[in-house]
């Protein structure tokens, strides 16, 4: 596993051979868990998120021979299923650290998921690359990747618009976008988006857009893809139900 965070804290676990299920269930990190990542002797860790999110995306049951990047991989679920799906190369990318070189760098995970990221890696005996970067780092030269998951990250961008052209730089020609958001405006019939320059969505000063369907369709048209369709959406259940989760599948244009 990279040692990727040059300024994260928390040093490495040791690696945790899956031998022993009462020892893995004993060791997993008591802190709060987002991720319901599925570990071995089918333990799966207490995350609040859909466990079964794979399948309501509408993810490929396989990716045999794919590369595969996560941006927003928090504590690694999506990461970790790519690799159990067979995909060749998993690249899993966070701001688990601030970089003092970049001081308006927007916030990722903060460091909240990267212990229980390492402890995954560890359990999983995982060959996923962890890389402490955000969606503004990326150059084409990275690419390209067959599969990126961008998932809970639109809004929290102060430059959609950048990430999402970033994301179609590293994107192969056939490549699949699998973009997850929080959806607001939808009383505005053309592509709007709500600005939240405090911390009025759900108490977090890192929400600053809440853009309608139409808008985030049109963006990606406008950054280079050629479709952008809903796959799955759900009245949300973490905002305060004012809003929607909404699911979509883009392909490079």
């Amino acid at each position: 596993m990279n040692a990727l965070a040059d300024y994260i804290a928390t040093p490495p676990l040791p690696p945790l051979p899956p031998t022993d299920p009462t020892h893995l269930r004993t060791a997993l990190p008591a802190p709060k868990w987002l991720h319901c990542v599925h570990l071995p002797y089918s333990i799966i860790t207490p995350g609040f998120r859909e466990p079964n999110a794979w399948s309501l995306y509408h993810l490929p049951e396989r990716l045999d021979g794919q590369r595969v990047l996560d941006i927003g991989a928090w504590e690694g679920q999506f990461s970790f299923e790519a690799e159990r799906r067979g995909a060749a190369h998993v690249t899993a990318m966070d701001l688990w650290g601030n970089d003092p070189s970049k001081p308006d760098a927007e916030p990722g995970s903060m460091g909240a998921g990267w212990a229980n990221f390492q402890f995954c890696h560890a359990a999983l005996h995982s060959r996923v690359v962890s890389l402490n970067r955000n969606v503004y780092d990326l150059t084409p030269t990275q690419g390209p990747y067959d599969l990126v998951l961008f998932l809970e990250v639109l809004y929290h961008l102060q430059d959609p618009m950048r990430g999402l052209r970033n994301i179609a730089s590293v994107l192969a020609p056939n490549g699949l976008l699998c973009l997850e958001t929080w959806i607001d405006a939808e009383w505005i019939d053309a592509p709007a988006a709500i600005f939240y320059p405090g911390a009025e969505l759900n108490g977090d000063p890192t929400n600053w857009w809440g853009p309608n369907i139409a808008c985030v369709q049109s963006m990606a048209v406008a950054a280079g893809f050629k479709t952008c369709d809903i796959v799955y959406s759900r009245n949300d259940v973490h905002f305060g139900g004012r809003g929607k989760r909404v699911c979509f599948h883009a392909r490079r244009a």
